[in-house]
C-alpha cells in the first residue's frame, strides 16, 4: 500500500473526541450567587447527540464535578 494512501486511510478511522467541560457551561453568577442551569447541561446532551448522528467518527465526552449538585437549580440532574 502506498504511504498517502495508508495515511488517508488511518486519518478516516481515527476517532474524535470532543470534550465537554459541563461545569464552565452550567454555572452562571446571578449578583453574587452561582448557580448552575439545567437547561445548559441539556443543551450539551442535545449537541452531543447531533453530533452522533452526524458524524460516525466523532465521540462526545462530558465532564461533570460532583460538586456541581449543590448548586444546580434542577435536583433531578
Amino acid at each position: 500500500m502506498e504511504l498517502k494512501n495508508f495515511l488517508s486511510l488511518s486519518l478516516k478511522l481515527r476517532k474524535i473526541y470532543v470534550l465537554f467541560d459541563g461545569n464552565n457551561i452550567a454555572i452562571s453568577r446571578e449578583g453574587k450567587k452561582i448557580v448552575a442551569f439545567s437547561k445548559r447541561l441539556k443543551n450539551i446532551l442535545e449537541i452531543s447527540q447531533s453530533l452522533i448522528s452526524d458524524y460516525i467518527d466523532v465521540i462526545p465526552l462530558i465532564f461533570i464535578d460532583y460538586g456541581l449538585q449543590k448548586i444546580i437549580d434542577d435536583r433531578f440532574w
